[in-house]
């Protein structure tokens, strides 16, 4: 298997807490074989990740326009806020064994007090359903 697609499958295996990195299947070294590179991005651990950033980052807008949450409190999450790597998520995720959990608490950990406010009045899915759909769209 090719080394980039060997890399690409670990991720895979390790982030979904399949097995080892060497519990990779030919299978996802045939996808990756066969994805365009733009296709591999749209799609890749990475983008999803910033896919959920931008619904919690929406959601905080929502509430701001409700004047449930302070604009200011906002403003700064916007500042500071950083899709987590996917290895932060899945080492989190570990320790939470909840996947959203493992992101939220993983972005929430940079943002101080302001933190409290990621995730407020969301269900997992309400940004796992979301953040697909934005990816879908993309994807064209």
């Amino acid at each position: 298997m090719a080394t980039r697609a060997r890399q690409v499958c670990a991720g895979i295996v390790s982030a979904n807490g399949w097995g080892p990195p060497e519990a990779i299947s030919r299978i996802c070294a045939v996808i990756v074989r066969y994805s365009r590179p733009a296709m591999t991005r749209v799609w890749s651990d990475e983008r999803k990740l910033a896919r959920m950033l931008e619904v919690e980052l929406a959601a905080l807008d929502g509430w701001v326009a409700l004047g449930v949450v302070p604009a200011d409190a906002v403003v700064r999450i916007r500042d500071e806020a950083r899709p987590p790597t996917r290895e932060e998520v899945a080492r989190r995720e570990r320790e939470t064994g909840h996947d959203v959990a493992a992101f939220v608490d993983a972005v929430a950990a940079t943002l101080g007090d302001d933190g409290r406010w990621l995730h407020y009045g969301l269900t997992s899915s309400d940004v796992l359903d979301t953040a697909l759909s934005l990816v879908v769209q993309e994807a064209g």
